[in-house]
């Protein structure tokens, strides 16, 4: 299995919340970065290793429902696979959905992944997750 093909597999197994086929091919020390300030967004932040990896994944769970997430497309260079995508998720605390877009890049090293970074439009989803209408100027 090539890198692009264990990335669509992540992103087969998020849909599907099997957790122990996303940890299959992650490096045990796997760095990941869901760049969200974590006051306002509950899963953000920086997770290291299998046991990180998996309360980054109970984090989302448990605060967010997906409606829609949509990988549209991979770019693939070297040890890199690049993804763009759009998402429409709900903040469960509030019941408030968002969309963006958002890029993940995955960085490989011996088959396995050892570093994620996911990058989104991060205003939306504050305000999903406010506990109040945002204020316009």
């Amino acid at each position: 299995m090539d890198n692009l093909q264990k990335v669509q597999g992540i992103y087969a197994a998020f849909y599907v919340g099997d957790l122990p086929k996303i940890l299959a091919v992650l490096s045990p020390d796997v760095d990941w970065i869901q760049y969200c300030p974590k006051e306002v967004i509950p899963f953000g932040g920086h997770y290291h290793g299998h046991d990180g990896i998996t309360q980054f994944f109970t984090a989302v769970g448990q605060n967010a429902e997906v409606e829609q997430y949509e990988p549209r497309e991979f770019q693939v260079g070297g040890d890199m696979v690049i993804v763009e995508g759009w998402q429409r998720v709900k903040a469960r605390p509030t019941g408030k959905s968002w969309e963006t877009n958002f890029v993940h890049i995955y960085t490989f090293e011996n088959g396995l992944v050892v570093k994620v970074r996911e990058y989104y439009n991060t205003l939306p989803m504050a305000q999903a997750f406010a506990a109040s209408e945002p204020v316009s100027a």
